[in-house]
């Protein structure tokens, strides 16, 4: 007979509190994520405004330039 013990299957030692490392884990790279995607929506925004101010801009002095023109 073999005087080892049997080999043990199933739940190891210490597996919840890996498990819920992991978890945690997971959830603090998901909030990451969303504050990034937060950050490029603000970024994206940001930058049409400029566009959009910038076009209006452009517009006041092409009409500008169009009414000197036809002087």
């Amino acid at each position: 007979m073999d005087p080892r013990s049997p080999v043990q299957f199933g739940p190891f030692p210490g597996s919840a509190e890996i498990e819920e490392q992991i978890r945690a884990d997971a959830a603090r790279a998901m909030n990451c994520a969303a504050a990034q995607v937060a950050i490029i929506l603000v970024a994206c925004l940001a930058v049409g405004m400029f566009a959009l101010l910038s076009w209006s801009q452009l517009a006041k002095y092409e009409a500008a330039l169009a009414a000197c023109a036809r002087v």
